[in-house]
């Protein structure tokens, strides 16, 4: 089971065997934002002109009109009766498992770029003002007043591990770490420079890294120097499964890997071509995927060697949710699926989209998102 949306408001399913025809599931012209998958039977997905369609595990409900046109920006759900979608008016909205409420404005005049709820009760959303609000919904509670936390800079990214442990980081290096009362002050943990992404593997135990070429850990209660772990190569993406093994990649081809301890030097696994996205299941197995429609493969000793699975064409995402089960996709519309020993042939499941994104939850539950508003989903069990 695997869904993928784009961005003319279609969606996929992978069946376990083909891929579906693109079926619309919101007006035309409008753009899926954001998908939200809790099970196989319940996904929510929103819309730039304020729509939300709901997944039951048969069928995508009718565009439900919940925010007045606005531009919807994300939607984070914990349970089929529990989801938050925010915009670009500053506004959330909440699933209580039967209607969305009406629009609440908990940050005025400002554009919420992300939420992120890690239970029923707790979310933490983050704006392009630096501004954070945070809601205990379950008990009922109001929204925060939002909390200008980072000076007017747009945050980027905000990881929450559980209702007491969350991190952001913005564009000038600096994360803001929530410990279940209040945030703390900007640190400058990359000073200047850019945080690309991060990574929490647990409360605890975060690792951020940047165009530069930088890495930074937070392990405890500190937050590392910036390290000049790849020669001030882009670093395009990391992963983490424990505080002991994380996997770094940059647009040069190379790859490394945090032991606990340092890092290791830089390796040259994919030489010349931009590794564009990486996914550890485990210390022993990783899946890179690169700009020119190869893979590469680590098996807890070394990597393979370059493997052409998609004909040439750029690779954007893979996520992998074991060892037997990792799903690619690219930026022509196609997937490709690896079993544990081979990949697949690349299938064209979104005709004409940019697959951008693919996030697998299990074996047996992935979701893709596209440049137009298009979700796929597959049982690839």
């Amino acid at each position: 089971f695997c869904v993928a949306v784009d961005s003319g408001g279609n969606e996929l399913t992978w069946n376990g065997t083909t891929w579906s025809s693109p079926a619309h599931i919101v007006y035309a012209g409008d753009a899926l934002t954001s998908v939200s998958c809790v099970s196989s039977s319940f996904c929510v997905a929103v819309d730039d002109g304020g729509y939300a369609v709901t997944w039951n595990g048969t069928s995508w409900s009718l565009p439900n009109p919940i925010d007045n046109g606005t531009y919807l920006s994300s939607v984070s759900c914990v349970s089929s009766a529990f989801c938050v979608a925010v915009d670009y008016s500053g506004n959330e909205l909440i699933w209580n498992g039967v209607y969305w409420a009406s629009p609440v404005s908990v940050d005025p005049g400002a554009s919420i770029n992300s939420v992120s709820c890690a239970s029923s009760a707790f979310c933490v959303a983050v704006d392009g003002k630096g501004n954070v609000v945070s809601a205990n919904a379950d008990s009922g509670a109001s929204w925060s007043l939002p909390n200008p936390i980072d000076n007017g800079i747009s945050i980027n990214s905000v990881s929450c591990a559980s209702s007491s442990f969350c991190v952001a980081v913005d564009y000038y290096g600096s994360a803001f770490t929530w410990n279940g009362a209040s945030w703390s002050g900007p640190a400058s943990v990359d000073p200047g420079l850019s945080l690309a992404s991060v990574s929490c593997a647990s409360a605890g135990f975060c690792v951020a890294v940047d165009y530069y070429g930088n890495a930074v850990i937070l392990n405890g209660a500190y937050w590392s120097s910036p390290a000049k772990i790849d020669n001030g190569a882009v670093l395009t993406s990391v992963s983490c499964v424990s505080s002991s093994f994380c996997v770094a990649v940059d647009s040069g081809g190379n790859e490394l890997t945090w032991n606990g301890n340092s890092w290791s030097s830089v390796a040259s696994v994919n030489a010349g071509l931009a590794i564009t996205s990486v996914s550890c299941a485990s210390s022993s197995f990783c899946a890179a995927v690169d700009a020119a429609g190869n893979s590469i493969i680590w098996s807890g000793a070394s990597w393979s060697f370059r493997n052409p699975i998609d004909n040439g064409t750029n690779l954007a995402s893979v996520s992998c949710a074991s060892s037997s089960f990792c799903v690619a996709v690219d930026h022509y519309g196609n997937a490709v699926i690896w079993n544990g020993a081979s990949w697949s042939l690349p299938r064209s499941v979104d005709p004409g989209a940019s697959l951008t994104s693919v996030s697998c939850a299990s074996s047996s539950f992935c979701v893709a998102v596209d440049s137009k508003g298009n979700g796929l989903r597959t049982n690839a069990v």
